[in-house]
Protein backbone atom coordinates (compact mmCIF):
# COMPACT_ATOMS: atom_id res chain seq x y z
CA UNK A 1 0.00 0.00 0.00
CA UNK A 2 1.27 3.20 -0.71
CA UNK A 3 1.76 6.02 1.64
CA UNK A 4 -1.13 8.75 1.61
CA UNK A 5 0.57 12.36 0.12
CA UNK A 6 -0.07 15.31 2.62
CA UNK A 7 -1.20 18.52 1.27
CA UNK A 8 1.61 20.63 0.90
CA UNK A 9 1.59 24.49 1.36
CA UNK A 10 4.34 26.36 -0.46
CA UNK A 11 6.10 29.56 0.28
CA UNK A 12 8.27 31.69 -1.10
CA UNK A 13 10.27 32.28 2.20
CA UNK A 14 10.00 33.11 5.99
CA UNK A 15 7.12 30.24 6.90
CA UNK A 16 8.60 26.93 8.74
CA UNK A 17 4.94 25.40 8.88
CA UNK A 18 1.38 26.10 8.92
CA UNK A 19 0.98 27.79 11.94
CA UNK A 20 4.22 29.70 12.26
CA UNK A 21 5.18 33.13 12.42
CA UNK A 22 7.21 34.76 9.66
CA UNK A 23 6.55 37.29 7.03
CA UNK A 24 6.77 36.76 2.94
CA UNK A 25 4.67 36.03 -0.05
CA UNK A 26 2.33 32.58 -0.36
CA UNK A 27 2.86 31.16 -3.79
CA UNK A 28 0.90 27.64 -5.92
CA UNK A 29 -1.66 25.88 -4.90
CA UNK A 30 -2.87 24.36 -2.31
CA UNK A 31 -4.32 21.06 -2.17
CA UNK A 32 -6.69 20.89 1.03
CA UNK A 33 -8.53 20.65 3.17
CA UNK A 34 -7.78 23.18 4.98
CA UNK A 35 -10.12 24.90 7.49
CA UNK A 36 -8.41 27.35 8.71
CA UNK A 37 -5.38 29.73 7.48
CA UNK A 38 -3.86 32.16 10.22
CA UNK A 39 -1.26 35.15 8.95
CA UNK A 40 0.36 36.55 10.96
CA UNK A 41 3.49 38.62 11.62
CA UNK A 42 2.57 39.96 8.13
CA UNK A 43 2.12 43.81 6.76
CA UNK A 44 -1.47 43.37 7.27
CA UNK A 45 -2.40 43.85 3.64
CA UNK A 46 -3.51 40.87 1.12
CA UNK A 47 -2.23 42.72 -2.02
CA UNK A 48 -2.34 41.02 -5.98
CA UNK A 49 -0.01 41.53 -8.33
CA UNK A 50 -0.40 44.42 -10.59
CA UNK A 51 -0.68 42.60 -13.50
CA UNK A 52 -3.42 39.75 -12.62
CA UNK A 53 -6.77 40.91 -14.55
CA UNK A 54 -9.70 40.80 -11.92
CA UNK A 55 -8.60 39.27 -9.07
CA UNK A 56 -11.55 38.02 -7.05
CA UNK A 57 -12.12 36.46 -3.77
CA UNK A 58 -14.39 33.66 -4.13
CA UNK A 59 -15.53 29.96 -2.49
CA UNK A 60 -15.47 26.89 -5.26
CA UNK A 61 -19.08 26.36 -6.74
CA UNK A 62 -20.76 23.56 -4.98
CA UNK A 63 -22.85 20.73 -6.38
CA UNK A 64 -25.60 21.07 -4.11
CA UNK A 65 -28.31 23.18 -4.01
CA UNK A 66 -27.48 25.83 -1.92
CA UNK A 67 -24.61 28.30 -1.96
CA UNK A 68 -22.68 29.30 1.82
CA UNK A 69 -22.51 32.59 3.08
CA UNK A 70 -19.48 34.67 2.52
CA UNK A 71 -18.32 36.88 5.78
CA UNK A 72 -15.76 39.77 6.16
CA UNK A 73 -15.13 40.34 9.45
CA UNK A 74 -13.39 43.26 11.29
CA UNK A 75 -11.77 42.78 14.67
CA UNK A 76 -13.55 42.47 17.75
CA UNK A 77 -12.65 44.32 21.01
CA UNK A 78 -13.91 44.64 24.68
CA UNK A 79 -15.11 48.06 23.72
CA UNK A 80 -15.49 49.19 20.02
CA UNK A 81 -15.59 46.62 17.42
CA UNK A 82 -13.66 46.97 14.50
CA UNK A 83 -14.71 49.01 11.12
CA UNK A 84 -15.10 47.64 7.77
CA UNK A 85 -14.35 49.63 5.40
CA UNK A 86 -14.91 49.39 1.24
CA UNK A 87 -12.51 51.24 -0.45
CA UNK A 88 -11.99 51.78 -4.67
CA UNK A 89 -8.97 52.82 -6.48
CA UNK A 90 -8.02 56.11 -5.95
CA UNK A 91 -6.77 58.82 -9.45
CA UNK A 92 -7.84 61.59 -11.07
CA UNK A 93 -11.41 60.13 -10.75
CA UNK A 94 -11.62 57.63 -7.94
CA UNK A 95 -13.45 54.49 -8.85
CA UNK A 96 -17.01 53.02 -7.75
CA UNK A 97 -18.26 50.88 -5.34
CA UNK A 98 -20.64 48.24 -6.59
CA UNK A 99 -22.97 45.98 -5.25
CA UNK A 100 -24.25 43.05 -7.78
CA UNK A 101 -27.08 40.68 -6.41
CA UNK A 102 -26.05 37.22 -8.95
CA UNK A 103 -24.53 39.17 -11.99
CA UNK A 104 -26.88 42.07 -12.14
CA UNK A 105 -25.91 45.59 -10.54
CA UNK A 106 -27.93 46.45 -7.99
CA UNK A 107 -26.75 49.67 -6.89
CA UNK A 108 -23.57 51.56 -6.36
CA UNK A 109 -21.55 54.81 -5.05
CA UNK A 110 -20.24 56.94 -8.20
CA UNK A 111 -17.31 58.93 -8.23
CA UNK A 112 -19.60 61.73 -6.93
CA UNK A 113 -20.48 59.94 -3.78
CA UNK A 114 -24.17 59.94 -4.83
CA UNK A 115 -25.70 56.47 -3.93
CA UNK A 116 -27.38 55.10 -7.30
CA UNK A 117 -30.00 52.10 -7.50
CA UNK A 118 -32.53 50.63 -9.48
CA UNK A 119 -32.75 49.04 -12.61
CA UNK A 120 -31.73 52.14 -14.53
CA UNK A 121 -29.01 53.26 -11.76
CA UNK A 122 -26.42 54.33 -14.51
CA UNK A 123 -28.78 56.21 -16.60
CA UNK A 124 -29.76 60.15 -15.91
CA UNK A 125 -33.34 61.60 -16.38
CA UNK A 126 -34.02 64.81 -16.50
CA UNK A 127 -36.41 66.63 -14.25
CA UNK A 128 -37.25 70.65 -12.78
CA UNK A 129 -33.38 70.57 -11.73
CA UNK A 130 -32.00 69.96 -14.38
CA UNK A 131 -30.14 66.47 -15.42
CA UNK A 132 -30.31 64.53 -12.41
CA UNK A 133 -28.45 63.16 -10.43
CA UNK A 134 -26.56 66.46 -10.19
CA UNK A 135 -23.47 65.86 -8.74
CA UNK A 136 -22.92 67.71 -5.55
CA UNK A 137 -26.22 67.84 -4.52
CA UNK A 138 -28.06 64.24 -5.42
CA UNK A 139 -26.50 61.86 -3.13
CA UNK A 140 -28.96 59.55 -3.52
CA UNK A 141 -30.74 58.67 -7.03
CA UNK A 142 -32.82 55.58 -8.07
CA UNK A 143 -33.85 55.18 -11.90
CA UNK A 144 -36.64 52.80 -13.59
CA UNK A 145 -37.38 53.66 -17.10
CA UNK A 146 -39.56 50.60 -17.54
CA UNK A 147 -41.64 50.51 -13.82
CA UNK A 148 -42.44 52.43 -11.14
CA UNK A 149 -40.26 53.90 -8.65
CA UNK A 150 -41.35 54.00 -5.00
CA UNK A 151 -39.54 54.61 -1.45
CA UNK A 152 -41.61 53.10 1.38
CA UNK A 153 -41.49 53.12 5.38
CA UNK A 154 -43.46 50.93 7.47
CA UNK A 155 -43.61 50.71 11.36
CA UNK A 156 -46.00 48.52 13.40
CA UNK A 157 -45.39 49.80 16.98
CA UNK A 158 -48.58 51.92 18.04
CA UNK A 159 -46.37 54.26 20.13
CA UNK A 160 -43.74 55.35 17.39
CA UNK A 161 -44.35 56.39 13.91
CA UNK A 162 -43.04 55.76 10.35
CA UNK A 163 -42.06 59.28 8.64
CA UNK A 164 -39.73 60.82 6.59
CA UNK A 165 -38.06 64.26 7.20
CA UNK A 166 -36.05 67.32 5.24
CA UNK A 167 -34.70 70.14 7.18
CA UNK A 168 -32.22 72.72 7.22
CA UNK A 169 -30.34 74.33 10.00
CA UNK A 170 -28.98 76.79 8.24
CA UNK A 171 -30.21 79.18 10.74
CA UNK A 172 -28.31 77.63 13.31
CA UNK A 173 -31.50 78.50 16.27
CA UNK A 174 -33.80 75.43 16.91
CA UNK A 175 -37.28 77.56 16.74
CA UNK A 176 -36.08 78.87 13.10
CA UNK A 177 -35.08 75.00 11.77
CA UNK A 178 -37.44 75.32 9.04
CA UNK A 179 -38.43 71.98 7.01
CA UNK A 180 -41.16 69.38 6.80
CA UNK A 181 -42.63 65.76 7.38
CA UNK A 182 -44.47 62.62 6.57
CA UNK A 183 -45.53 60.89 9.73
CA UNK A 184 -47.62 57.93 10.19
CA UNK A 185 -48.08 57.67 13.84
CA UNK A 186 -49.85 54.78 15.57
CA UNK A 187 -52.42 54.28 17.93
CA UNK A 188 -50.72 55.34 21.01
CA UNK A 189 -48.53 57.68 19.76
CA UNK A 190 -47.83 60.23 22.37
CA UNK A 191 -49.27 63.39 20.35
CA UNK A 192 -52.87 62.53 21.14
CA UNK A 193 -54.46 64.02 17.86
CA UNK A 194 -51.66 62.63 15.59
CA UNK A 195 -52.81 59.02 16.40
CA UNK A 196 -54.18 56.79 13.41
CA UNK A 197 -53.70 59.89 11.49
CA UNK A 198 -51.65 60.49 8.25
CA UNK A 199 -49.35 63.77 9.26
CA UNK A 200 -47.79 66.74 7.30
CA UNK A 201 -45.85 68.81 9.61
CA UNK A 202 -44.36 72.10 9.10
CA UNK A 203 -41.52 73.39 11.12
CA UNK A 204 -40.20 76.90 11.44
CA UNK A 205 -39.97 79.86 12.71
CA UNK A 206 -43.62 81.59 14.31
CA UNK A 207 -44.41 83.60 11.36
CA UNK A 208 -43.21 81.05 8.65
CA UNK A 209 -45.41 78.36 6.48
CA UNK A 210 -46.21 75.30 4.52
CA UNK A 211 -45.90 76.91 1.30
CA UNK A 212 -47.44 75.00 -1.91
CA UNK A 213 -45.45 75.49 -5.30
CA UNK A 214 -45.66 74.68 -8.78
CA UNK A 215 -43.51 74.68 -11.57
CA UNK A 216 -43.49 72.98 -15.05
CA UNK A 217 -41.57 69.88 -15.61
CA UNK A 218 -38.32 71.77 -17.00
CA UNK A 219 -37.98 73.97 -13.92
CA UNK A 220 -40.01 77.08 -15.33
CA UNK A 221 -42.56 79.51 -14.23
CA UNK A 222 -42.62 78.47 -10.71
CA UNK A 223 -44.66 80.06 -8.25
CA UNK A 224 -46.88 79.88 -4.91
CA UNK A 225 -50.26 78.63 -5.13
CA UNK A 226 -50.79 78.98 -1.61
CA UNK A 227 -49.57 79.28 1.98
CA UNK A 228 -50.69 77.09 5.61
CA UNK A 229 -48.93 79.73 8.19
CA UNK A 230 -48.42 78.43 12.06
CA UNK A 231 -50.40 81.95 13.01
CA UNK A 232 -53.06 79.15 11.52
CA UNK A 233 -54.22 81.26 8.68
CA UNK A 234 -54.87 79.58 5.13
CA UNK A 235 -53.44 81.48 2.20
CA UNK A 236 -54.71 80.61 -1.10
CA UNK A 237 -53.07 82.28 -3.92
CA UNK A 238 -50.19 84.51 -3.01
CA UNK A 239 -50.50 88.44 -3.57
CA UNK A 240 -47.82 90.88 -1.60
CA UNK A 241 -49.42 92.81 1.48
CA UNK A 242 -52.48 90.75 1.17
CA UNK A 243 -51.84 86.84 2.00
CA UNK A 244 -48.09 86.65 1.54
CA UNK A 245 -47.31 87.11 5.11
CA UNK A 246 -48.29 85.90 8.55
CA UNK A 247 -49.80 89.25 9.42
CA UNK A 248 -50.71 89.96 6.60
CA UNK A 249 -52.72 86.53 6.16
CA UNK A 250 -54.01 87.20 9.71
CA UNK A 251 -54.91 90.95 8.82
CA UNK A 252 -55.26 91.62 12.74
CA UNK A 253 -57.41 88.83 13.71
CA UNK A 254 -56.78 85.85 16.08
CA UNK A 255 -57.12 82.17 15.21
CA UNK A 256 -57.73 80.40 11.90
CA UNK A 257 -58.50 82.48 8.75
CA UNK A 258 -58.97 81.95 5.10
CA UNK A 259 -57.51 84.64 3.31
CA UNK A 260 -58.16 84.66 -0.63
CA UNK A 261 -55.48 86.48 -2.79
CA UNK A 262 -57.32 89.38 -5.56
CA UNK A 263 -57.55 87.97 -8.98
CA UNK A 264 -55.31 88.95 -11.62
CA UNK A 265 -56.96 88.40 -14.64
CA UNK A 266 -59.80 87.08 -16.35
CA UNK A 267 -63.62 88.20 -17.28
CA UNK A 268 -66.54 86.93 -15.14
CA UNK A 269 -67.99 84.32 -16.91
CA UNK A 270 -69.52 81.76 -14.63
CA UNK A 271 -71.00 81.45 -11.66
CA UNK A 272 -67.79 80.21 -10.11
CA UNK A 273 -66.24 83.32 -10.87
CA UNK A 274 -69.09 85.52 -9.43
CA UNK A 275 -68.75 83.57 -6.38
CA UNK A 276 -64.80 84.05 -6.09
CA UNK A 277 -65.17 87.45 -6.47
CA UNK A 278 -68.27 87.59 -4.09
CA UNK A 279 -65.65 86.15 -1.56
CA UNK A 280 -62.54 88.78 -2.22
CA UNK A 281 -64.71 91.68 -1.96
CA UNK A 282 -66.02 90.23 1.62
CA UNK A 283 -62.34 89.59 2.86
CA UNK A 284 -60.98 93.16 1.00
CA UNK A 285 -64.00 94.67 3.36
CA UNK A 286 -62.89 92.58 6.02
CA UNK A 287 -59.25 93.71 5.72
CA UNK A 288 -60.03 97.14 5.31
CA UNK A 289 -62.16 96.87 9.04
CA UNK A 290 -59.28 94.96 10.09
CA UNK A 291 -60.33 93.71 13.61
CA UNK A 292 -63.39 95.38 13.92
CA UNK A 293 -66.96 93.23 14.33
CA UNK A 294 -70.02 95.05 13.02
CA UNK A 295 -73.25 93.33 14.75
CA UNK A 296 -76.18 94.20 13.80
CA UNK A 297 -79.36 94.08 15.42
CA UNK A 298 -82.96 93.56 13.95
Amino acid sequence: QEPKVQPVLQVQRGLPDLFGVASGDLLGTYPGPMSVVGLTGISGVVSFGSSILNPTITQTTTGGTTGQELTYKAQSAALLGGNVVLQSGTGTTSGLVRFLVGPTLAGYFDSNRSFRIGPNATSTFTGPNGVAPVAGTDYFFGGNAAGSMWQEFFSSAGSHRAAVGVYNTSAGVATTTNGVSIQAPGSTYTVTNFQNQGVIEQSGSSTSSLVFSKVLGDGTSRAITGRIFQSGAWGIGDSAGINSTSASAQAGLIGTVISIARIGGGTLTSQSFQTTILIQMVLLHLEFLTYKVILVSI
